[in-house]
């Protein structure tokens, strides 16, 4: 990935040899009883020299470690949550291809253009036994109706106006009928290979307000501090949402990403996962059943990171900076 050539790269520019450890905490970092945990305690306590991570910049880790600029990426805090892939039975199908309202005015056009047929053209021949009378009779004016729907079917029915103006009427018609099936017939081809995809929310404020749905985050790390110390009045709702999930799910502030994804994925279960940069997320996931809200609030930068006054800042500053003025960092990222 990025990390692994950038570091790569860094250590063939500035001569040095590296190898990588795990903290045992597998956290970020953050202030847990008056002591650091995770990265940031890595560095903070001497353990490692430097952080190559997927790092966030905070104003409370710049406190006690040092961050090596420019930042090699930004990430933006977003949402992820199962998609809802929906079928409608086949006889809906049928009806899918046109709007109600086209098949509101098709109903009326056969309405009037029966009507105009039977006053334009009183004495039409049908082959139809139901015409058996030239008197004016309800079953003689349904009867005018019957070739007028053969003809948005494509079939005449037997219908032979006599006079020019009926015959100039059913000609128009006709050629609605064919553009009309025409239009019909593609996107019925269409919608028989579509699926819906129905999006439950599309921002913070819609998921907030949605019921049966819950939300959770990885706990210990940016995302939660963000959130819990934000005083924007979503955030706010938010993140007290998941405090009173954790009471009876304490799988709500979970740090294993798999759990999270587990809940995700559960079918009995309406679950979203606030995280950094879901994008990226998206990009690199072998499920494909997975939508995003992302840009929820501004950019995060995302950068090396040091002990407080390292020798090594320097020379990792002006190695980055000729990097990203070189469009290598960019190339990386791409």
């Amino acid at each position: 990935g990025i990390l692994s050539d950038l570091t790569t790269i860094l250590a063939q520019q500035l001569n040095f040899t590296y190898s990588f450890v795990e903290t045992p905490d597998r956290r970020y970092g953050a202030v847990v009883n008056g002591t650091w945990n995770g990265l940031t305690g890595q560095l903070f306590y001497q353990k490692v020299d430097m952080v190559v991570a997927d790092f966030t910049i905070s104003s409370e880790r710049l406190e006690v470690i040092d961050f090596i600029l420019p930042m090699y990426i930004n990430q933006n805090l977003g949402v992820i949550f199962r998609k809802d892939i929906s079928e409608d039975s086949n006889w809906i199908k049928l009806f899918r291809p046109l709007s109600g309202y086209v098949y509101v005015c098709l109903l009326a056009t056969v309405i009037v253009v029966g009507i105009l047929f039977y006053l334009i053209d009183e004495n039409f021949d049908q082959n139809s036994s139901f015409y058996v009378t030239k008197k004016r009779t309800l079953l003689k004016f349904f009867s005018s109706l019957t070739p007028v729907l053969g003809f948005v079917s494509l079939n005449g029915n037997g219908l032979w106006p006599k006079k020019t103006s009926a015959r100039i009427l059913v000609a128009h018609f006709w050629f609605f009928a064919v553009v009309l099936t025409a239009t019909y017939v593609g996107n019925l081809t269409a919608k028989l290979t579509e699926k819906i995809e129905t999006r439950p929310f599309s921002s913070l404020d819609e998921l907030v307000n949605l019921e049966g749905w819950k939300w959770g985050m990885m706990g210990g790390g940016l995302v939660q501090s963000i959130i819990k110390n934000s005083r924007e009045g979503v955030m706010k709702k938010l993140y007290e949402a998941m405090v009173e999930f954790n009471k009876t799910d304490p799988n709500t502030f979970a740090w294993d990403f798999e759990v999270h994804l587990d809940k995700v994925l559960n079918l009995r279960e309406k679950y979203a996962l606030v995280l950094l940069d879901p994008k990226f997320y998206m990009l690199n996931s072998t499920h494909c059943n997975f939508a995003i809200v992302d840009n929820v609030i501004s950019s995060l930068g995302l950068a090396l990171a040091v002990t407080k006054d390292s020798y090594l800042k320097h020379d990792l500053e002006q190695t980055m900076w000729a990097l990203s003025n070189n469009g290598i960092l960019q190339l990386l990222q791409d």
